[in-house]
């Protein structure tokens, strides 16, 4: 059904798509389309500006009636998100309670008593009406109201058509791939059964437990509530000393692959459509970056052979092909922008490689080529890690030395990036002064913990703070990004649609016809989302299916 309030104290139910209206409660007629018509037009007025709690169902919906709603003015759920990005519950229910005082808890409706709906809907729409006046002098008083309306409104139509489209899956590659992998698995169990000595239950952690610390002898290194532990850091640390726990690293790996990805995608391929529509949600990151879910598309993996096999089978329809597009260094960039460090700017300005010249800086070498590739990676590690406020303690288990070693290295590095120092600490120094940091569109993120008394608890809030505007930032810039070129495609009445976004890069399937104009598209809309101090680069890859991509 279909509800709106036109005042706190009026509204209205239609209980069909193409069904009458009725006043609260009386549920409408089903005879005609004058219920319907009504309804379209209201949605597609300009000039009637409409308030909701979810404007991105309210955009898959009108898709699906084939209605374009325009005029969409607040939607709660995406305010209440810009002005406190960590709490919890951005429902309406949440919201009535916090803005209005009133404790409205619903429970879930069965049956058909098409009264007992109508009043629920009723009540829920003029509850948006009420609150959304609230939320709309909130984001006028934080200053939030211009990124509302430029990127975290338009971009739920963006997201919208993308769940719509969604992206095709060849299931004869998945299933193929499980069979496989369960051929393994059975391999791999004899194997671990034979380096033991022994059958037991592989995935009980008691009965593994046992195998490994009294059969085998093996050192417990860590002890929980139930037992000694097993978990993967043990594992990983205990395989130097034994087949048996090196069998069962590989065993959870390709059972996780098997379980996790390959069938949980083969139930989710939609069977009129033979594509996956995944969800991509809006109000979850505290840092405004966007996240996937049923399935989590942006968590597909990347490295060894299952995992290409895997994204092999996402694959472009017939005369369609992929692009992908992904920012370089973004979150690199951004930092050279805001500490406007010189060392970084030159860097970026002569498209150096910045880890290979960090290398060169840190470990005292004068021509990059003489970095080695394990050099870089450090160099990489320590750039990446002083991004997320990363301490001495983090850099040396990341890179698996001692905390001198690391502590040496970050000094080192600041000695030559003294302006990323002084950024670190201006950016720490201003949140515990605002309570707040802040992103390059002005997306802000609350940090109590930086007037903690514990310091555990104050060093988190600092590596929040220098973080979140980073990678913040980058989500901003990526957003603008995807509205940009939504808009392109659609004025250029172009076939092609944007149909993934995996944090810094998208995804799109292209006509065959239109590769060309598309790539130019993708590639200016992207650069031009935002002007740093330094070049914004995006990277451009062409292919047939997702693992087939190459530089185009």
């Amino acid at each position: 059904g279909f509800s709106i309030a036109i005042k706190p104290s009026v509204s209205f139910y239609c209980p069909s798509a193409r069904g009458g209206w009725g006043a609260e409660g009386a549920g409408g007629g089903e005879g005609g389309d004058g219920g319907f018509e009504f309804l379209k037009k209201l949605l597609e007025d300009e000039g009637i500006r409409k308030n909701t709690d979810d404007s991105k169902a309210l955009y898959l919906y009108s898709r699906d009636k084939g209605v374009s709603p325009r005029g969409l003015d607040i939607d709660t759920s995406l305010a209440s998100y810009l002005l406190n990005p960590s709490r919890a519950d951005h429902g309406i229910e949440a919201l009535v309670y916090e803005f209005l005082g009133r404790l409205e808890k619903q429970g879930a409706l069965t049956g058909k008593d098409i009264n007992a709906h109508a009043i629920v809907a009723c009540r829920k729409a003029r509850n948006i009406y009420e609150v959304a006046q609230k939320l709309k002098k909130e984001l006028d008083v934080h200053k939030l109201e211009p990124l509302y309306r430029t990127i975290e409104l338009p971009l739920s139509e963006v997201l919208a058509s993308m769940e719509c489209y969604g992206i095709k899956v060849d299931s004869a590659i998945l299933r193929s791939l499980s069979r496989e992998l369960e051929v393994d698995l059975a391999e791999l169990e004899k194997s671990v059964y034979l380096s033991a000595g022994m059958e037991f239950n592989i995935n009980s952690p008691k009965q593994l437990s046992e195998v490994l610390f009294k059969r085998l002898g093996l050192k417990p290194l860590k002890k929980t509530k139930t037992g000694f532990s097993t978990d993967e850091e043990v594992l990983t640390r205990l395989a130097t000393e034994h087949d048996v726990p090196r069998l069962i690293l590989g065993f959870r790996g390709l059972s996780k692959m098997k379980s996790t990805y390959v069938d949980a995608l083969l139930g989710l391929i939609n069977p009129s459509t033979g594509r996956i529509h995944t969800s991509f949600n809006q109000t979850v990151t505290s840092t405004g970056r966007l996240s996937s879910s049923r399935p989590n598309l942006q968590n597909i993996p990347v490295r060894g052979e299952t995992a290409a096999r895997i994204r092999e089978a996402f694959v472009a329809e017939k005369g369609f092909a992929f692009i992908c597009a992904d920012y370089s260094q973004i979150e690199l960039r951004i930092v050279a922008h805001m500490s406007e460090d010189p060392s970084l700017i030159e860097s970026f300005a002569r498209g150096e490689d910045v880890h290979s010249r960090t290398a060169c800086q840190v470990f005292g070498i004068k021509d990059p080529v003489d970095v080695t590739p394990e050099q870089r990676r450090r160099a990489k590690a320590i750039n990446f890690g002083i991004i997320y406020g990363m301490g001495p303690y983090g850099l040396s288990t990341e890179l698996g030395i001692t905390v001198n070693e690391a502590r040496e290295y970050i000094e080192s590095y600041f000695e030559h990036y003294s302006s990323v120092k002084g950024f670190i600490d201006r950016t720490v120094e201003e949140a515990a002064n605002k309570g707040y940091t802040e992103t390059l569109f002005g997306r802000r993120r609350y940090i109590p913990e930086l007037e903690s008394p514990y310091e555990p608890t104050r060093r988190f809030g600092e590596r929040l703070a220098i973080n979140t505007p980073v990678q913040g930032s980058a989500a901003d810039i990526i957003k603008a990004a995807m509205i940009r070129i939504y808009e392109a495609l659609e004025k250029g009445g172009l076939s092609s649609r944007m149909i993934l976004q995996i944090h810094d890069e998208l995804v799109l399937e292209v006509a065959s016809s239109e590769t060309e104009v598309v790539a130019e598209t993708v590639r200016r809309e992207m650069e031009g989302a935002v002007r740093l101090k330094v070049p914004v680069v995006v990277n451009l890859k062409f292919g047939a299916n997702w693992r087939a991509v190459e530089p185009f």
